[in-house]
């Protein structure tokens, strides 16, 4: 925190794990930087030269596949919804938009992950696909469920109620039936929540929500998401998400 003391930086409740730090840039720090972004590539290049690290994105397809990353060298990396890394000296990123961006951490700081996930990732598995990469012991490993929408203002349909109850009956935990309508309120964060924990994964959250917060947060800024999220570890590894989800290995 030391680093980043600049207005608008969203901060998880504590550390993730050994030397390891995570924020997320909203909208007032973007105002107060007075950046103007005209598209993604200039929102990432600002990004990569912010935290002067090589900075690797998933473009991400709502599935569950998480890739491993060892290179140093910036790339975009396509069809995978979350990135995985024991390498140093990079950074990792994923973009959001009301879908939850997940930075996981072991305790000794060695190993990171930023995933995306919405709705139908997190039915289909990718939290579960993220943390089999993982080589420290479950219980060794915390994960950081950043800003994003609240299950008071997540409507879904019918056919995103069956499909969680398929997969796990569990989830109607977070599922709560609208009044006088056919659609339901899905609680994204608490039923990720619920499913890490299930694994033996400690779990950090904020009470933000991207939908209802507009003040702090907004869909597109000149066609790049944010706010940003980013992780990092200053002894071993660096990882940065951008809201979008940086985290720094």
């Amino acid at each position: 925190k030391e680093m980043f003391k600049d207005k608008g930086i969203i901060f998880p409740p504590n550390l993730l794990g050994k030397n390891v730090e995570s924020l997320m840039f909203t909208r007032e720090f973007l105002k107060e930087k007075n950046i103007s972004l005209e598209g993604k590539e200039a929102g990432f290049n600002f990004i990569k030269n912010y935290i002067n690290l090589p900075l690797i994105r998933a473009e991400q397809v709502h599935g569950t596949q998480i890739k491993q990353v060892v290179k140093r060298n910036s790339e975009s990396i396509q069809g995978v919804d979350g990135v995985y890394t024991r390498s140093s000296n990079l950074a990792l990123s994923i973009m959001t938009a009301d879908c939850m961006p997940i930075i996981l951490a072991s305790n000794n700081g060695k190993e990171i992950a930023a995933v995306h996930a919405g709705w139908r990732g997190l039915c289909r598995g990718v939290l579960e696909e993220s943390i089999k990469h993982f080589h420290s012991s479950l219980d060794k490993v915390t994960a950081w469920i950043a800003p994003c929408i609240s299950g008071e203002m997540y409507e879904v349909g019918e056919e995103v109620v069956h499909s969680f109850l398929e997969n796990d009956q569990e989830s109607v935990s977070n599922i709560i039936k609208a009044r006088n309508s056919k659609k339901w309120f899905l609680n994204l964060r608490l039923e990720a929540k619920r499913r890490l924990e299930n694994s033996g994964i400690r779990v950090l959250m904020n009470d933000y929500c991207t939908f209802k917060d507009k003040e702090l947060f907004f869909k597109f800024f000149f066609g790049l998401p944010v706010p940003l999220t980013i992780c990092f570890n200053f002894l071993f590894h660096l990882i940065h998400q951008f809201r979008c989800f940086y985290g720094i290995k």
